[in-house]
């Protein structure tokens, strides 16, 4: 009686092992390739990740402080506008020279005011008071 199946030779038993073996040498040798790459791309997401964070942090800082700029620069133009104010208060109201005179330092008063009230419009228009 002989067999249907005929049982392998060694020799061809040993040449199925050598190629098994260099399979999974080779599926070995990928698996440490993507492991090499996965921990490259890991590290150059965590480097990105804290440039990013940086960059965050300054912009929010940079927001804060032009924030800040802003009160500051509003808050003096109030007290400037509110020093000016004062001063006017403060200046006598000087009658006009009669019109009989011919001299042309009777038009200093009505320059200064002109010149006063352009400059109080002008801050006011800076300061963003005008808008409303």
């Amino acid at each position: 009686m002989v067999p249907l199946i005929k049982p392998p030779t060694p020799a061809e038993l040993e040449s199925d092992k050598e190629l098994v073996t260099a399979k999974f040498d080779e599926a070995q040798q990928i698996l440490e390739t993507l492991k090499n790459e996965t921990a490259e791309v890991k590290l150059a997401q965590e480097e990105q990740k804290q440039k990013v964070d940086l960059a965050l942090e300054t912009v929010g800082k940079t927001v804060a402080e032009l924030q800040e700029s802003g009160r500051r620069r509003e808050a003096d133009l109030r007290a400037f506008k509110s020093d000016i104010d004062s001063i006017r208060e403060l200046i006598p109201k000087v009658p006009p020279f009669p019109s009989s005179c011919s001299c042309p330092l009777r038009l200093i008063p009505f320059a200064l005011a002109v010149v006063h009230r352009a400059y109080i419009r002008m801050s006011i228009n800076v300061a963003g008071f005008g808008a409303e």
